[in-house]
């Protein structure tokens, strides 16, 4: 068996929704993060503590997913606009 079958395929997004969708996608990880940002920054400042920045795994984990999802649709921000 060759290891060369297995090789990923790269999709390009001629679709303006493909485009539009990642977009939506990556607009929804940057506000649910930011949310998760200013409770943790509202946690330290009124708590007068540092608190664990838990928003750091949501950040990283889906930036990850994000970027995975952009780079296997290969959305270069001119489609759909």
């Amino acid at each position: 068996m060759s290891t060369s079958s297995f090789t990923p395929v790269r999709v390009t997004a001629r679709s303006p929704r493909m485009a539009r969708a990642c977009r939506v996608i990556t607009g929804i990880w940057l506000g649910a993060t930011a949310v998760q940002f200013v409770v943790w920054l509202l946690g330290c400042v009124i708590g007068l503590t540092f608190v664990a920045p838990f928003w750091l795994w949501s950040a990283f984990v889906g930036g990850a997913v994000v970027a995975a999802l952009r780079w296997t649709v290969a959305v270069d921000g001119r489609d759909g606009r």
